[in-house]
């Protein structure tokens, strides 16, 4: 439990309050804005001025559990006063202003300790409140892939192939934007359809969708491959068959020089599923590729 405010500290903010202005609506009016709370300036024996001080001081002080912060917020406020404009053109304000420089002085002698727990305070509220963003955007992230997920069953019973294939291209361009992989829409180049593209890092991808009845087979493959290796160097493929494909295209198409990596229904459906990170995958796709040779590697490999 933080240690009570001492009550030298106290007496010094009770003399700050009553100098560092002269007339009492403009100390009401300082309290409001200081401390925010106007019920409880209201509730204060206004008779006098410095009887209002010391009441407002002694009030939160006797209930630090309840107003602790806001009594070492004024005391750092009066404390690093070092203008008081509400004093000037009055009588004897000169007097005036040296006695409220002298006692912002003295309380000024207080204020280091608690201005470190203030700014703890402040930190602790700050770890808190990105705490809880972070849970927030977890919360949202998750809730966005229970609908694309939604928008997927709905794919899976449809009747129609060709409407179905056309579904399957935004639902994935969804899914790549919620990774952050920056997807762009399917274009049309020299007569060839590219269902999109997007990017992973430094790397470029081409982005085809394939949900045929069948694995998709050997001429699949080289179809795609062609397509890729006719962009600029380095650009890489990833051909996602729903339903998986030929174990002898995926061999064929494998070993050095393979500049596509091929990715499942299996593993669409575990990435919705939020069991697997698609950007994480992709990463770990790559790199099997790059060390083994083999384009295909599954989510369910490596969970």
């Amino acid at each position: 439990m933080a240690q009570r405010i001492s009550a030298n500290a106290l007496q010094a903010l009770t003399d700050g309050l009553a100098t560092i202005v002269w007339y009492k609506n403009d100390l009401r009016s300082y309290l409001v804005a200081a401390t925010g709370d106007p019920t409880l300036v209201a509730s204060l024996d206004w008779t006098y001025k410095r009887r209002a001080a010391d009441e407002v001081v002694q009030r939160m002080a006797s209930d630090q559990e309840r107003y602790r912060e806001m009594l070492i917020r004024l005391m750092v406020d009066v404390a690093a006063l070092d203008d008081f404009p509400k004093l000037r053109g009055i009588e004897d304000s000169d007097k005036k202003l040296a006695e409220a420089k002298a006692a912002v002085a003295e309380l000024r002698k207080y204020t280091k300790p608690y201005e470190a727990e203030l700014l703890e305070q402040e930190k602790a509220r700050e770890r808190i409140a990105e705490a809880r963003a972070e849970g927030e955007e977890k919360r949202s992230f998750k809730d966005r892939l229970v609908v694309l997920m939604k928008r997927y069953g709905e794919l899976v019973v449809m009747d129609d192939p060709q409407a179905r294939g056309r579904a399957l291209e935004p639902l994935l361009r969804d899914l790549f934007a919620l990774f952050d992989l920056d997807p762009r829409a399917a274009f049309v180049l020299r007569g060839e359809q590219i269902d999109g593209s997007f990017s992973l890092g430094e790397t470029h991808f081409l982005l085809e969708a394939k949900w045929t009845q069948d694995p998709a087979n050997r001429a699949v493959l080289s179809i795609f491959k062609d397509k890729v290796q006719g962009k600029i160097e380095n650009t890489l493929g990833l051909l996602v068959s729903i339903n998986g494909f030929q174990e002898s295209a995926v061999e064929h198409h494998s070993g050095p020089g393979a500049q596509m990596l091929l990715m499942t229904g299996g593993d669409l459906y575990l990435i919705l599923d939020g069991r697997v990170d698609l950007a994480e995958l992709l990463r770990r796709k790559l790199r099997h590729a790059s060390q083994t040779g083999e384009i295909l590697l599954e989510a369910s490999e490596i969970l």
